[in-house]
């Protein structure tokens, strides 16, 4: 399990297993979920999966696996197929595109999600407002980063990076440098999952 522990495995998802299911299937989680299939990792690796038939016709899309998903497959070999999808603790969503009323769910079970902002291209106040609200809606904890303070900004833009740092810890970084990006790895722990 120690893969599994590293990619956010706790008792949360260990409570929804019976004795059955944790010795009859595999867990793993949700890395990439493509058109037809899902890619799962899990303690041996990585597996290219499917949903089940009656997962597969009997879901609304939102109840089908979402990245960050937990689930439990039957391993054949080159292929798993997906039994259980395990209860989420979390999700982000966002509006569905188009005409349509609806939540769209992008990701599932996070605990962190990284907000990037750089100067080069302005900061904007409004947008990691709104950010940080769904968020709070979500239960997901923000890290708020600035990147890009190697370049030279304008006297307005540098109010706004000093208003951001005071209320929001944002932590100004600097990729190109390296500055302050032992901040940041402080930020990111084991077992924990983020967003960028």
């Amino acid at each position: 399990m120690n893969t599994l522990n590293k990619l956010g495995w706790s008792d949360f998802f260990e409570t929804s297993l019976t004795p059955d299911e944790k010795q009859n299937t595999t867990i793993g989680r949700i890395s990439t979920v493509n058109k037809t299939n899902y890619i799962v990792i899990y303690e041996s690796g990585i597996k290219t999966c499917e949903l089940a038939g009656n997962l597969m016709f009997g879901l609304d899309e939102n109840e089908k696996p979402k990245t960050g998903d937990w689930v439990l497959f039957l391993d054949y070999g080159d292929l798993g197929i997906i039994s259980k999808i395990l209860p989420r603790y979390n999700c982000l969503s966002r509006q569905k595109s188009g005409k349509e009323i609806a939540e769209q769910i992008i990701a599932a079970n996070i605990d962190y999600a990284v907000i990037v902002q750089c100067p080069e291209i302005g900061l904007n106040l409004r947008r990691l407002e709104r950010t940080l609200v769904q968020l709070q809606n979500c239960n997901i904890e923000p890290i708020v980063l600035i990147n890009k303070t190697d370049l030279p900004i304008s006297d307005e833009q540098q109010i706004t990076m000093n208003f951001m740092i005071d209320a929001y810890q944002a932590i100004p970084i600097s990729a190109y440098h390296g500055s302050n990006m032992k901040l940041l790895k402080d930020q990111i722990l084991t077992g924990k999952s983020y967003v960028l």
